[in-house]
């Protein structure tokens, strides 16, 4: 979908036994959270946003949702799936304007 890079995706085993993929995001490791989690038969991601490889916002609503789709397809591939698999999607729009 998109010109940047594919996010670099970690895959790491919890003491619970459920798997971190984190990217190389600087926020993941800032506020504590992993792009998505296997536990199970589900791939859970959060904390998505359109944000381009070098750390700066896509311009752009569809810049931002397709760069945002790019690096969720990547952490569902890190976790042996993809978007055909997904069953729900939460989106917020803070600026609608």
């Amino acid at each position: 979908m998109s010109a940047d890079p594919t996010p670099v995706m970690n895959v790491e085993q919890r003491r619970d036994g459920s798997l971190r993929i984190c990217s190389d995001s600087p926020w993941e490791a800032m506020a504590g959270y992993a792009r998505a989690v296997i536990d199970g038969d589900w791939v859970l991601v959060s904390g998505t946003v359109g944000v381009e490889a070098d750390g700066s916002f896509a311009p752009g609503a569809e810049r931002q949702a397709r760069r945002a789709l790019d690096i969720i397809a990547a952490a569902l591939a890190a976790a042996g799936s993809g978007p055909d698999l997904v069953r729900r999607v939460r989106v917020y729009v803070p600026d609608f304007n």
